[in-house]
């Protein structure tokens, strides 16, 4: 574009022949330029890596300032100051222009600076008048400034690029380390299930061996004490005192037995399925704190399997351990519900609530829940009630049950 305004410019200044010359010769060095351009382009990255491109940068760069410093030479308007002004000022700002284009290739850049600027500046020296002299001194300033600032600016793209390339680094070193803590979180989750596995299985066995054997030889005790008050009935009442209490806190033995067996692994849940398991634990809820506690249950069992069924039976166990220890609730709400694809179980409360250092807490029972949760596909949410309390909230996909 420069060139054909240059030309337009000189066109009834200078010879018409030879500026249609250079203007073809311009045009024809831009077109096999877009041609380079467009071959490196469509090049295979193992083409692109080649010294090749470099080098006929420079040399089309070298080719165009030739060109345009040849107008220095050749189609200078010697007669005319507003028109040698003129061709100096095009030739400078294409100079200037390359500093952006160019400059973070230096051999490039100087390729084409210096022989498209330094004709025009010989030029005026070698014209005799002070104005020329003085314009001559101003190319040459402006020579200084425009190798500045493409060095600055060579600089800057050299930061730049390093920049990229350290980031580029520090992102695949990342993303490595990522990758290994994504593996061992992955490890470690699967170890926890394992060892959670083997807990509850181990719970189940302690659990039925209190139950069987420990529960028939509590029983077997108070039998035995029942049938020693009756072989003596003519006792002194201080003894028949004794042994009744001897009976009545074998009875009491007896439940907490029962009880302890139960939480460890609920029979219930085993025999008949996690919607009486989760009646049981709620009733067991009210008749320990006294709290009223409402229950919506509306779940098939049969669409459940047994890692889905313990893990909501664990979580809601937890939930309400939690109300239990820390709430002093009054009122406690639980569902249990199947819904359009999931399953929800929501346990509110109206107690003191919950802190959120609490919520973000590594404790055990925290971590057991959002880990159950986790393994299930499942969205685990601690958060406040309204207008006091804390909600429980797990959802479900159905597909993972």
């Amino acid at each position: 574009v420069n060139a054909v305004i240059l030309v337009a410019v000189l066109w009834w200044v200078l010879p018409q022949r030879p500026l249609v010359t250079w203007l073809v010769g311009i045009l024809t060095l831009t077109a096999g330029r877009f041609v380079l351009i467009r071959r490196y382009k469509t090049a295979d990255e193992s083409r692109k890596s080649s010294r090749i491109w470099g080098k006929l940068l420079v040399a089309s760069n070298l080719v165009s300032g030739v060109l345009w410093g040849s107008l220095a030479i050749f189609l200078f308007p010697a007669d005319t100051m507003p028109h040698q002004v003129f061709q100096a000022f095009v030739i400078g700002g294409m100079v200037a222009g390359a500093i952006g284009t160019f400059s973070n290739l230096r051999l490039a850049f100087t390729a084409y600076a210096v022989p498209a600027f330094v004709p025009v500046t010989v030029r005026f020296f070698t014209l005799s008048d002070r104005t020329h002299l003085a314009m001559a001194v101003m190319c040459c300033l402006f020579f200084v400034l425009v190798f500045m600032s493409a060095f600055r600016n060579y600089r800057l793209n050299q930061s730049v690029l390093e920049l990229n390339v350290e980031n580029r680094l520090l992102i695949e070193r990342l993303s490595e380390k990522s990758t290994k803590a994504e593996q061992v979180t992955e490890e470690l989750r699967n170890l926890t299930a394992y060892l959670e596995g083997v807990r509850e299985e181990e719970s189940k066995r302690i659990a039925a061996e209190i139950h069987d054997q420990l529960g028939q030889s509590l029983t077997g005790a108070r039998m035995a004490v029942a049938r020693l008050r009756q072989s003596c009935p003519d006792a002194p009442e201080d003894l028949q005192a004794g042994l009744q209490s001897v009976s009545t806190l074998l009875g009491t033995v007896m439940d907490d037995v029962r009880r302890i067996a139960r939480h460890m692994r609920p029979l219930v849940l085993d025999q008949l399925g996690l919607g009486p398991a989760v009646e049981w634990l709620v009733d067991d809820f009210r008749e320990r704190t006294g709290a009223a506690c409402d229950l919506e249950l509306r779940i098939e069992d049969a669409n459940l399997d047994d890692d889905c069924s313990l893990a909501l039976f664990r979580i809601l166990q937890e939930a309400l351990t939690n109300v239990a220890r820390h709430a002093e609730a009054r009122h406690v709400r639980v569902a249990l519900i199947e819904r359009e694809g999931e399953i929800l179980l929501r346990v509110e409360d109206d107690g003191k609530g919950i802190s959120p250092d609490f919520v973000r807490s590594h404790t055990f029972g925290v971590l057991s829940m959002k880990e159950r949760a986790l393994r299930l596909h499942g969205d685990l949410q601690i958060s406040p009630a309204e207008p006091t309390g804390t909600i429980v909230s797990l959802t479900i996909p159905i597909g993972t049950c």
